[in-house]
Parts: C-alpha cells; sequence; structure tokens
C-alpha cells in the first residue's frame, strides 16, 4: 500500500503546481467519501480492494498538499514547530476518530462506521467549498 501511496503522491504533487491547493483537497475528499461508501456497502473482496484503492488515492492526493501548505504558511523561523503541531493535531484526531469508529462499529456495525466517516467527509469538503468561496470574495475585495 505505501508504494502505491508514492506513485500517485508524485502526479498529484505535480498537478499541485498547477491547480490550486483547495481543488486537490477537495478531489482528495470526494476520493475517501466514495472509498467509505464503497467500504460501508460492498463488503466482499473485490469491495474491499476498490475501497482501499480510493483511499489510497485519497492519501495520495491530500498528505503532500497538506504538507505544503504547512510549509508555505509557516514562518521559515518556525516551519519544524509548524510541521510539529501540525503531526501533533493530525494524530490526536485520528486517535479519536479512531475510536469513534471503534466505538460505533460495536454498537452498529462497519456499516454505519465508514457510512459515518463518508458523512463527515461530505461536512468537511462543503466547509472546504464554502471556505473557498470566502478567500476568493476577499482576494476580489482586497
Amino acid at each position: 500500500m505505501i508504494r502505491f501511496i508514492v506513485s500517485v503522491s508524485s502526479p498529484f504533487g505535480a498537478l499541485a503546481d498547477r491547480v490550486r491547493p483547495t481543488t486537490l483537497l477537495g478531489v482528495g475528499l470526494v476520493l475517501l467519501v466514495l472509498s467509505d461508501v464503497v467500504f460501508a456497502l460492498w463488503a466482499d473482496v473485490w469491495g474491499i480492494g476498490l475501497g482501499i484503492l480510493l483511499w489510497g488515492l485519497h492519501l495520495g492526493a491530500t498528505q503532500g498538499v497538506l504538507s505544503m501548505l504547512v510549509a508555505k504558511t509557516t514562518d521559515a523561523d518556525w516551519r519544524a514547530t509548524g510541521f510539529g503541531l501540525f503531526n501533533l493535531a493530525s494524530g490526536m484526531s485520528l486517535l479519536v476518530a479512531g475510536a469513534a469508529a471503534g466505538v460505533l462499529w460495536d454498537l452498529a456495525g462497519p456499516g454505519a462506521s465508514f457510512g459515518f466517516v463518508a458523512v463527515f467527509a461530505l461536512v468537511a469538503l462543503a466547509w472546504l467549498a464554502t471556505g473557498v468561496r470566502s478567500v476568493k470574495r476577499l482576494e476580489e475585495e482586497g
């Protein structure tokens, strides 16, 4: 899986040099939603394989962009601290999300767990789209 993520990260990285970072984050969130829907509804070997493929594409589309955003938005003197805080926040979020997904899995099954994550990713996508409009509006006004 790591080799797959690395192999798709390079094309997404090249694309990130030509499009807005928020566009790639949006594509990554769509891939995450699709992956979670596949995992929630298609529980045979083909569904699991497709879900893993989509999830790997999601990681390839988003992880490099997130690192680039941390690097670009953090002052050079504080860049290591910025990456440390980003990774701390990411790790804590993954811990909480994993625990919540585990509880939901135990209470309602894997479909509910993946379905909740898909809904959460759709909310993040809507938030990203709203933020993009706000940034465009500020750029036009400024």
